[in-house]
């Protein structure tokens, strides 16, 4: 069970909240700031600010703010590897709005899982909006964050609107808002480069990412998102890789699976590194599993890349 795998919490999960919330060890009323509060005996999980005399828990003003979930709950949403909506639902057992919410809130704290993420969650709005000016990204949408790490995964070569809506599994009419808004506050940029498509090379406009210093940034915080697995194999090698063929004959006639081997031993075989991510992404796992018996393809890097990509596609 993947709950078996995630860290213990702690005894007394409220005083980790209030030393994470306050690490200076002074409590703080969220809706004044004043330091001179009071804990009623009756209710320790509350306190009452002695200036605006409002009462107050550990989450109020946080992004937990109201939230129904225990602090254990959100605890073990944190240290889990897999927040998407359906892993917040079988992990707290909860109903699909309620984990999509959990997961768009974990994911919009932009902390990797662990106590880091946890103490993510319990900052409040007056402190989230000075870390928000330093790191821009905290306040993404999530389709902002997805179509920002489709951008990072086509980055080398660039991609069009469309690839990267398909990516990011956004629309392509979102897609081109969030780009406007990524390019204006300089995270992408507009290209405009050659490119093969059959035999020929024509002019495209691509998004790339803008190697600035707060991109660099975001790219360390945000999750790296891998091309997305197509739910049917191809059938016939891209138009924009047929220029690594061996001439003689057209690669717009090969086949898949039936030209499987061939196609795979040439994409491989070439240093387009987009040609060899497309061959181990997607060519037959037979020919993959042919080609590694075959001489040149029993060693070294490429072997590992074509084991690596047998195991993880068997596993699929």
């Amino acid at each position: 069970m993947l709950a078996s795998t995630l860290a213990a919490p702690p005894d007394d999960i409220y005083a980790l909240a209030a030393s994470l919330r306050w690490p200076e060890g002074e409590v703080r009323c969220p809706h004044c700031g004043e330091s001179r509060v009071s804990q009623p005996s009756a209710d320790p999980l509350r306190w009452r600010c002695r200036q605006c005399q409002r009462r107050f828990t550990v989450t109020t003003g946080t992004r937990l703010h109201a939230s129904k979930l225990a602090l254990t709950d959100w605890w073990n949403a944190a240290h889990s590897d897999d927040d998407s909506t359906a892993g917040v639902m079988g992990l707290l057992s909860t109903s699909r709005v309620t984990a999509r919410r959990v997961s768009r809130i974990l994911r919009a704290s932009a902390m990797p899982l662990g106590e880091r993420r946890f103490a993510a969650l319990l900052v409040s709005s007056d402190s989230s909006q000075g870390v928000a000016q330093q790191e821009p990204w905290m306040n993404w949408t999530e389709a902002q964050r997805r179509v920002f790490t489709a951008v990072r995964s086509h980055h080398l070569k660039g991609a069009g609107t469309n690839e990267i809506a398909h990516t990011a599994s956004v629309s392509i009419r979102h897609t081109r808002r969030c780009l406007r808004r990524l390019a204006a506050g300089g995270f992408v940029k507009h290209n405009e480069t050659l490119t093969t498509w059959g035999y020929d090379c024509i002019p495209i406009r691509v998004w790339q990412l803008d190697l600035t210093e707060q991109t660099i940034s975001a790219m360390m915080q945000l999750p790296y998102q891998a091309l997305p697995p197509l739910s049917e194999l191809p059938t016939r090698v891209p138009p924009e890789f047929w220029s690594v063929f061996w001439s003689g004959f057209s690669a717009g006639e090969l086949r898949l699976p039936e030209d499987g081997l061939l196609v795979a031993e040439t994409m491989l075989s070439v240093r387009n590194p987009w040609a060899r991510l497309w061959a181990l992404h997607y060519a037959p796992l037979e020919a993959l599993r042919e080609l590694r018996t075959m001489r040149g393809y029993t060693s070294g890097d490429v072997a590992q890349e074509i084991d690596l990509a047998i195991e993880r596609r068997s596993r699929a």
